[in-house]
């Protein structure tokens, strides 16, 4: 009895084992294909989810030019090569049933799922069977590739071409004296630079250092010659597009990207805490991941830690482009888009992160399954439209459009925009070239602004900004409140944030806690005059009209004159009953910024007598309060009703 229990706990056992080796067996030979399946069930529905945002409003503007548009518009902007413009251009060429966006975010997702077959062909073949499906199962469900593989732009195209030149490099390092890898090396290398600046020089600059390296310690040429060669053919594949390569470094250089927090080391620990966060976690945690977070962090440091010993291949270009990756995107954006600037680094982290756990098997497991199921939190809050930490990407220009659009009317309006940290030109596009802007940014001053306003002649200001100002000085808060000073302020705000996002602002030391992500300032003259004014605005021949003191009772004007300065003017020359002439007379003791008569006419100053029937002459004489005399204005008229109910 004894011995048949024996054998038949022997048979069980081996019918598991044999169960165990058929599924894994099973699981090798289809586990990209199921890899692949997860990835498009996640990548390619909805692709109008999200709203889009800046960068991808300017693919999708540069790619619908005729290929010297995109050419020419890729030059002029220097940030990113034309490869990835060219092909959304031709791709959207295609009969799409579809609008632009959702075509583009498609060639997105589809570049991605070509990507896992390369790095799997490239990368996987000599990795354990378990790490190759752990892997598989942290990339097909990476919550940061999904954020970044479905919006219309160059990442998903990077990490697939920087797979490429990574295993070309690999391969030319283990033998530096072939020609043909070399060459092979250098052509894929020239390839990446046209899709993005940032991983081809990151790559070139640590194949380089490392065949230098090599050449010296070893002491033999065919490293240098190697590298020599491999260069040599990236500058002639490159040089078409050499002088706006160097354009771009030389904006790099001078870029100065808000820090992350107050204080060089504690702004260090953030980026890469971020980075690090948003390649684990991904970008739309919910309070419970994050609350998980600490744990999975730390283990999957542990794991990576682990699975670079003993190193791969690739491991030594490919940290030494992390690094120079790294530094520049730190230089060029803020913090909260490193992450996907450096996407084509995340299959790499994740294949050191599969290793480590088959080299710690208990820990690998504990830690992977735990990856895996917060990144099912996250990807769930990406579906739902929450909990995403860089609001940018759930900023709806349209909607602000619309609001501009809907409160403006016919009345004469101008955009008054924050370029520190807020992207307006898709809000531009959106608006329309008839609609002026008046960018806020590093050479702008106050009083720049202020006339820059003054000229434009609207009777509405917009204020679009970042709730976070960043600027020099803060010149963005100090010109909402000149410009709201003594007018009528109508705030819209958009994006909220969430009570976690605020214990994060306190965190990174920011001084002020906003309630949304952007505000939206409606600027107009008070409603009944007071000492309120509107914007001066150019005659209907493009000339420059006198202006009007704005005009109260008592001492609200006199109140209003020291606010202001002079500045409080209502423009009367700018309105079709003047034809010809335009006479402002003043006659005020009080009045500190200008002469006391002042009369203008369109070829300069003239004399009363000289007005003539189609002129205006407005008299103010400060007594107990001002009173306006208006002559030969039309009754009914509607500058005469306007000026007086603002009186």
């Amino acid at each position: 009895m004894g011995q048949l229990r024996q054998r038949s706990r022997i048979w069980v056992s081996l019918e598991i084992v044999t169960l165990t080796a058929r599924l894994a067996s099973f699981l090798s030979r289809h586990a990209l294909l199921a890899c692949l399946v997860v990835q498009a069930s996640l990548l390619l529905p909805a692709p109008g989810l999200l709203p889009v945002w800046g960068d991808e409003d300017f693919t999708l503007l540069t790619a619908s030019q005729p290929v010297a548009g995109v050419l020419k518009t890729a030059a002029q902007e220097k940030n990113n090569p034309p490869l990835h413009s060219l092909l959304v251009h031709y791709w959207l060429l295609l009969p799409w049933p579809a609008p632009k966006a959702a075509a583009s975010r498609a060639l997105s997702a589809l570049t991605a799922l070509a990507a896992t077959v390369v790095i799997d062909r490239l990368f996987l073949k000599g990795l354990d069977v378990r790490a190759r499906l752990w892997f598989l199962a942290l990339w097909a469900v990476s919550p940061c590739l999904l954020l970044c593989a479905r919006i219309g732009r160059s990442y998903s195209l990077q990490v697939l071409v920087f797979a490429c030149a990574l295993g070309a490099a690999a391969r030319l390092l283990e033998e530096p004296g072939n020609k043909r890898r070399s060459l092979l090396y250098g052509a894929w290398n020239a390839l990446l630079l046209y899709v993005h600046y940032l991983s081809g020089t990151a790559l070139a600059a640590g194949v380089t250092c490392l065949l230098a390296w090599r050449a010296f310690r070893l002491r033999r040429s065919k490293e240098l010659a190697a590298g020599g060669l491999s260069l040599g053919l990236v500058v002639l594949l490159y040089l078409p597009w050499l002088p706006h390569f160097r354009e771009a470094l030389g904006r790099m250089a001078g870029a100065q990207p808000p820090p992350a927090a107050a204080g060089a080391a504690w702004s260090g620990i953030i980026r890469l805490g971020y980075l690090g966060f948003s390649f684990v976690l991904g970008e739309t945690p919910p309070s419970w991941v994050m609350a998980c977070a600490p744990v999975a962090l730390s283990g999957a440091a542990y794991l990576a830690w682990r699975g670079a010993r003993p190193a791969p291949r690739w491991l030594a270009p490919a940290a030494l482009a992390a690094v120079a990756a790294y530094w520049a995107a730190g230089r060029w954006v803020s913090f909260v888009f490193i992450p996907a600037r450096v996407l084509f680094l995340l299959p790499f982290a994740l294949m050191l992160v599969a290793s480590g756990g088959v080299r710690s098997p208990r820990a690998g497991r504990l830690i992977c399954t735990l990856i895996l199921c917060l990144s099912g939190g996250s990807i769930t809050s990406y579906f739902r439209r929450v909990d995403f930490l860089n609001k940018a990407y759930v900023l709806s220009y349209d909607e602000i459009a619309g609001t501009i659009r809907r409160n403006s009317g016919e009345t004469r309006a101008v955009l008054v925009a924050d370029t520190w940290n807020t992207d307006p030109y898709p809000l531009a596009n959106r608006l329309g070239r008839n609609f002026p802007m008046i960018p806020v940014g590093r050479s702008d001053t106050r009083d720049s602004v202020r006339a820059a306003v003054e000229r434009s002649g609207a009777q509405v200001v917009w204020y679009f900004r970042n709730t976070h100002d960043t600027s020099a000085g803060g010149l963005n808060r100090q010109l909402e409140r000149e410009l709201s000073d003594g007018r009528a302020v109508a705030r819209h705000l958009f994006v909220p944030y969430q009570a976690r996002d605020r214990r994060l602002m306190r965190l990174l030391g920011w001084r002020e806690i906003p309630s949304h992500f952007i505000q939206l300032l409606e600027i107009r003259p008070e409603a009944g005059g007071g000492a309120g004014s509107a914007w001066s605005a150019p005659r209907p021949d493009g000339s420059r009209g006198l202006h009007l003191q704005v005009v109260g009772h008592g001492e609200d004007v006199r109140n209003a004159r020291r606010r202001h300065a002079g500045d409080l003017l209502v423009h009367l020359a700018g309105h079709h009953a003047f034809q010809r002439h335009v006479a402002v007379v003043y006659d005020d003791a009080d009045w500190s910024h200008g002469p006391h008569v002042v009369a203008e006419q369109r070829g300069g100053p003239v004399d009363r007598p000289q007005l003539g029937p189609s002129d205006l002459v407005v008299e103010g004489r400060q007594r107990q309060n001002l009173d306006l005399v208006l002559h030969r204005l039309h009754p009914g008229d509607a500058l005469d009703h306007g000026l007086r109910r603002v009186l």
